[in-house]
Order: C-alpha cells, then structure tokens, then sequence
C-alpha cells in the first residue's frame, strides 16, 4: 500500500515551474517523510549518496530554497511512490485496445463518421513528444473512464513508460500538455459531429485527488462551447467558488459516457 502524508504535501500543489524555484529544506523533508522512507533510502530513490542529499539540504537552509532541479527530482519521486494506483495493476494496453476495439456500437458512433486528422494536428502544435504520446494517453484514459474511475498522473505515465510509449518525464504533471491536446480535440470533435462529448481530461488526477489548475482553461472553453450564456456564467462562476464540486461533475459526466469507444474510432486511433 502506498504511503499516506498527514497533511498535504506542498510539493504536490505546484504546478507552474516558476514555483519550484520557493521549495524549502522543509519541503524535502516533508516528501521523505510523507514517502515514510529514511534519509539513506530517500537518497537512494534519488540516485543520490546520503551526503549529497545532507548538503542538499545543509545548502537551502543557507540560501533559503533548493534549486529547481533538485525540486523536480523530489516532486517526480513524490508523483510516482504517492501517485500511483492502489486499486490494481497498471492496464494493459493490450487490453484497453481490445476493450475499445471491440464494442459493438463503437461503428455507429457519429454516423461512422472519422476524423483522423484531429488530433494529430492539434497535438504537433505542442512538440515532438506531446505529438507522440497523446494518442496512447488518449485510449489509456478512455478506457479508464469505461471503468468508471479517475487515473492518477503518475499511474498513466508508469502505464505507458513501462510498456516503452514514450520516455520518462518529470514532473509528471508535464502531461499536462498531452492533456490539453486531448480536450482541444475533444471539443473539436464535439463540433464537427454535432454532439456534447465530455471532458475526458477532467479525470487525470494529482496524488491529492485533483486535476492540475491547468485544465481550468480547457473547463471554461468547454463550459462555453456547450452551455448556453446564462448558464455559462453560473458554472463559470462555480469553478471560481466551488472548483471541486463542479469537477466531480465533470467527472461523473466523464464517467457515464457510453461512446468512448466511438471517440477513439472517430478520431483514427482503433480500426474503423
């Protein structure tokens, strides 16, 4: 079982790199703790010796902070040993395709209408390795969403390091970038076949249960695609005031779409 902090880790809500230049001693601490490990195997998760990790430490309590990199580093430990999944093993992506592949309305799906060149060229417009890793992100997370559960940052990025898809990234919240391609394709999609497709994003989660602050853009996009204007404003409104409330919805939407199937054909990533 993976190890619970207390208190939530600060480490954990940061997201802009910006930030990662305010980490304190105390913050490396709190992770080791949080990760309940001693300083010697702290360090050997690191890849560091136990003397590097003590200066380390020994040089943000006289500068103030630790530099960016080491933050990373610390937050990328954190992502994976609290990120990951405690309610089974990884998916195979074997087994996702053949779930996506083989239901049966999946044909049906937008008139058997296909777009393959959605997402691809939203995804290029991000670089070369959110282009290749998009995809895979995709079909991994709708059948996440088949199963009716949330996926943490840290189990899609070990699913699909694993299984050789892309290579490793820190911190694991740079899937955000992937992400973001996906909801854009998502609502272009919706567009060009005339129906609401939720925000399949919205369900990537951090450690604490979360999505990253950057898919509050896409929310205001969708929320304005989709909801007439004195709706919109109300759920704008919601997501200033009520953020979690109003992303479990999102999520639930998410979760109780029965055309993920049909999605992933419509945009060219299984057989048509």
């Amino acid at each position: 079982m993976q190890p619970i902090p207390e208190q939530p880790l600060r480490l954990i809500a940061l997201d802009a790199p910006e930030a990662f230049d305010t980490v304190e001693a105390a913050d490396i601490e709190a992770a080791r703790r949080a990760l309940q490990l001693t300083p010697p195997e702290f360090a050997e998760q690191l890849g560091w010796s136990l003397r590097k990790y003590q200066r380390t430490l020994e040089a943000a309590q006289d500068d103030g902070f630790v530099v960016r990199d080491v933050a990373l580093a610390v937050r990328g430990l954190v992502d994976v040993l609290l990120g990951a999944d405690d309610d089974g093993p990884a998916e195979s992506i074997t087994d996702i395709d053949v779930t996506l592949s083989t239901n049966s309305a999946a044909k049906a799906f937008l008139g058997g209408r296909v777009f393959p060149a959605i997402l691809p060229n939203i995804a290029a417009n991000s670089g070369e390795w959110t282009a290749q890793v998009t995809p895979h992100l995709l079909r991994l997370v709708a059948a996440r969403a088949m199963r009716g559960k949330p996926i943490t940052y840290g189990a899609a990025a070990t699913t699909l390091e694993e299984r050789g898809l892309t290579k490793r990234v820190w911190p694991r919240t740079l899937y955000g970038m992937p992400l973001g391609a996906i909801c854009d394709a998502m609502m272009l999609l919706s567009r060009e076949g005339g129906m609401r497709i939720p925000l399949l994003s919205a369900i990537v989660v951090k450690a604490s249960g979360q999505p990253g602050t950057g898919i509050d853009g896409m929310i205001k996009k969708f929320i304005k695609q989709h909801e007439e204007s004195g709706r919109a404003k109300e759920l704008l409104v919601r997501l200033r005031r009520d953020r979690e409330a109003l992303i479990q919805e999102l999520q639930g939407e998410v979760c109780t779409f029965p055309h993920w199937p049909g999605v992933v054909r419509a945009l060219g990533l299984i057989e048509a």
